[in-house]
């Protein structure tokens, strides 16, 4: 393997997003409003789309495919803890999706721009996540 820090934390993005799947079909279901909803299964989804994009790009570079599992319930005190929490990891993700991004350029122009699209959409969910506050 060329790339073996790159494709450890393509592994962990991976398994971040799916983590992430299961948190927003939590959250969504403990929503008090339908527009709540609606976002949050908005957002769910774009992390779905995250993480195939990233099992893709595990494949092409490892030649392993990278399945998409389902991850176990989150444990969610109240619909507002669970926004605050999903505020934070968004704002992480962001950040590790940065660093990710500027190793990736090395590697393969397409994969930075993959990952460059990942980091915008989680400044985006932290933006919508802030207007439940």
């Amino acid at each position: 393997m060329m790339y073996p820090m790159l494709v450890a934390d393509l592994m962990k993005a991976l398994k971040d997003e799916q983590k992430a799947i299961a948190y927003y079909s939590k959250l969504a279901s403990m929503a008090p409003s339908n527009w709540e909803k609606t976002i949050i299964l908005g957002i769910r989804r774009d992390e779905n789309a995250h993480a195939l994009t990233l099992a893709m790009w595990l494949t092409r570079l490892t030649g392993h495919m990278h399945m998409v599992m389902d991850m176990p319930e989150p444990t969610i005190a109240n619909f507002k803890d669970g926004v605050k929490a999903a505020i934070e990891d968004e704002q992480k993700a962001y950040d590790f999706y940065g660093d990710l991004a500027n190793r990736a350029m090395y590697v393969h122009m397409e994969l930075y721009y993959a990952i460059k699209n990942i980091q915008k959409d989680e400044y985006y969910h932290k933006e919508l996540l802030s207007m439940m506050k």
